[in-house]
């Protein structure tokens, strides 16, 4: 299915590419298409297909966007996709080059060079809207200044403004913890939090959960003589898994994120047999089976199946390198 969409879609770039007039009508009508389906990656609980598969569709997705280049469904998806794709494949493989002690940089580059293409998507997103980079940094200065100017130029009750703002987002704090060393973008930090809460204010469960993913690791993330708090971190992470309990992506991040640079060991090996178990239940709802699995209620939500495939391939990772981390 995914080839033929694939073929489908390069004969159409054929097509359009030799039909000047009817280019943009013909873009906008597959990218809203394309936009809406989009949702469907999330319901993918095979990190290596999605690994293998995202890369073709988002630069064919790119070939689109050379044919009308103010679409903004292609640019949400193109956000939406090239973050996904840094945080789910490059900076989980990433995690594997630091954890394992190794020398190689090459997922880290590749992931600093993905989040860089989301966030000139994003900022290409927000500039159509009226909305520059000059006037965020500007806006910064200002007590919620970014709240306002976001909220002046976009509706918070279209989804594709809130998609469009969380990822680019989520795209300039990865780069800058990424770069924790370069101080012309750690200086942009407020601009991340802030467009981070202008979605989470209004959509607390955004993404089953990635508002407190976000917060959490901004509270933990920082030094506390820079602000950082430990313990609200903690405290936000467990409400996250409390609101969210079959995103394991949720309890994942607060190992990775809270337990393991304060070494905290006891909490690792307190959620180490949940993730051993929920291990074997992903890999037997994958199999077809004429009996259904024992912990159905956990996958009932088939848009949470990528972020436990996620979870798992991370705790995988984790616990190969477990006594390389405490």
């Amino acid at each position: 299915m995914d080839r033929l969409i694939r073929l489908y879609l390069l004969a159409l770039l054929g097509f359009l590419a030799s039909c000047g007039s009817i280019q943009r009508v013909g873009v906008s009508s597959t990218a809203e298409i394309i936009y809406q389906a989009s949702i469907e990656i999330e319901k993918e609980g095979n990190w290596e297909m999605f690994k293998t598969a995202v890369p073709s569709n988002l630069k064919l997705l790119e070939g689109l966007l050379e044919v009308h280049g103010t679409d903004k469904n292609l640019l949400v998806s193109l956000i939406k996709g090239y973050t996904g794709y840094a945080f789910a494949v490059h900076e989980t493989l990433h995690l594997e080059e630091i954890w394992s002690g190794g020398p190689s940089r090459f997922h880290y580059d590749q992931a600093l060079q993905m989040y860089s293409k989301a966030l000139n998507y994003g900022l290409r997103y927000l500039e159509l809207e009226g909305i520059t980079h000059e006037q965020l940094l500007k806006s910064m200065r200002e007590v919620r200044g970014i709240n306002k100017l976001l909220s002046q130029k976009l509706h918070l009750k279209n989804m594709r403004d809130r998609e469009a703002v969380l990822f680019t987002a989520q795209a300039l704090g990865s780069l800058i913890n990424m770069q924790r060393t370069d101080m012309t973008i750690v200086a942009q930090l407020p601009v991340a939090k802030e467009m981070f809460d202008w979605v989470c204010e209004f959509d607390p469960q955004m993404n089953f959960g990635a508002c407190g993913i976000f917060q959490g690791a901004y509270e933990a993330g920082r030094p506390v003589m820079m602000g950082g708090n430990p313990e609200l971190s903690q405290k936000i992470f467990i409400n996250a898994i409390e609101e969210n309990p079959h995103n394991w992506l949720v309890p994942l991040s607060y190992i990775q994120l809270y337990a393991l640079p304060l070494y905290k060991e006891d909490l690792y090996k307190e959620w180490k047999p949940r993730f051993e178990k929920w291990t074997g239940d992903l890999k037997a709802e994958l199999k077809w089976s004429a009996v259904k699995g024992k912990n159905r209620e956990a996958f009932e939500e088939p848009r949470l199946r990528f972020y436990q495939a996620l979870a798992i391939k991370r705790f995988e990772l984790m616990k190969k390198y477990e006594n390389n981390l405490f």
